[in-house]
């Protein structure tokens, strides 16, 4: 991404260091500090696009999923939009693609939704 992570509520030092974390890779450093600039700015789309990026980079694929759904519905910024579509739409294809295991924040339901269904024979006799 070639944009910038710009903050008006918060210390600018965040923002700095967010974008010095992902731009060197360090993905999980990075989302604390961006959850924190969304604390104070929800309307941060730039930020939000960026913990997006991270959440995909660290292995939270359903996480990215719904940051970059919000952006889609709610951005008024038409090219944060696009970028938020395209890179949706990886996303979705890279769950397609692979056995994505279900996120942990579905708890004890995780085991349970994770199981195989039941051959449908099976239900319907």
């Amino acid at each position: 991404m070639d944009l910038a992570i710009s903050t008006s509520e918060i210390d600018i030092t965040v923002a700095i260091q967010a974008y010095g974390h992902y731009k060197s890779g360090q993905y999980k450093a990075a989302i604390p500090l961006l959850q924190s600039i969304l604390d104070f700015e929800p309307e941060n789309w730039q930020a939000r696009l960026f913990l997006a990026a991270c959440f995909f980079k660290t292995g939270l694929p359903m996480a990215a999923q719904r940051a970059f759904r919000t952006i889609l519905q709610s951005c008024p910024d038409e090219e944060l939009r696009l970028k938020a579509c395209q890179a949706f739409q990886f996303v979705n294809a890279s769950i397609a693609s692979e056995q994505t295991p279900i996120p942990a924040e579905f708890g004890i339901w995780a085991e349970k939704l994770a199981a195989p269904a039941p051959n449908i024979e099976h239900i319907i006799t």
